[in-house]
């Protein structure tokens, strides 16, 4: 029955299809959260923009995360670069980021069962805001934020969600932590923490792992 609410809800859910319909709704105030947390770490800064170049356009895409028994979880907002004009080997180089095979994570799942390891799902919050540039790439100010701000855009400073840079993660920005030293776990996780902004996971890559005595159960 609670799978049933939570496709009903999927399906009943109102996700804006842009800016405009997302300002009638006061739930959609996570754009401001993001915009936040874009400037905390000092995502960009605001310059002019040199002659020879031009600002890329920019959109809001918005997702209402639930949760397993069908309720609302957050109203999340991310904000996307358009990079149609993009041009390999001028704005970026790289443009793959390496991930796990599925039947890698299988075969650790299992052998942490078999050894009864502690098990760990982790995520990093906006972990595409933790790769540097090194090109010089602008933008314009994100849409609903340009007040005070005229002839100015945003010198992107790190990678932002859409730009074609390179991020090197365990599975983007899922991680699973195992093993049998629950202090040396606990130091890792404080370590992770420290540099970046974490948070503990209940699912993996949309997959439930729930442990018993008989060992690990996975529900996707």
């Amino acid at each position: 029955m609670a799978h049933r609410v939570f496709f009903a809800a999927l399906t009943t859910g109102v996700e804006p299809k842009s800016f405009k319909e997302a300002m009638c709704d006061s739930q959609w105030g996570a754009m401001q959260t993001e915009i936040q947390g874009l400037e905390n770490n000092d995502t960009w800064t605001l310059a002019s923009l040199p002659p020879e170049k031009n600002a890329l356009g920019s959109r809001w895409i918005y997702k209402v995360k639930h949760r397993s028994d069908g309720t609302v979880d957050r109203f999340k907002a991310r904000l996307v670069v358009f990079v149609n004009d993009h041009v390999d080997g001028i704005d970026y180089s790289n443009t793959f980021a390496p991930v796990a095979k599925m039947v890698t994570v299988r075969v650790f799942l299992a052998v942490a069962a078999a050894k009864d390891w502690e098990l760990h799902q982790m995520d990093v919050h906006n972990v595409f805001l933790h790769g540097d540039l090194t090109e010089e790439v602008y933008m314009k100010i994100p849409p609903g934020f340009e007040k005070g701000r005229h002839g100015q855009v945003c010198r992107l400073r790190k990678s932002l969600y859409g730009l074609k840079q390179l991020l090197d993660v365990v599975y983007v920005d899922d991680l699973i932590i195992a093993g049998n030293n629950r202090v040396d776990i606990a130091a890792f996780k404080e370590y992770l923490h420290i540099c970046f902004h974490m948070k503990d996971l209940k699912y993996f890559l949309g997959i439930e792992v729930a442990r018993s005595r008989d060992g690990i159960f996975l529900c996707q």
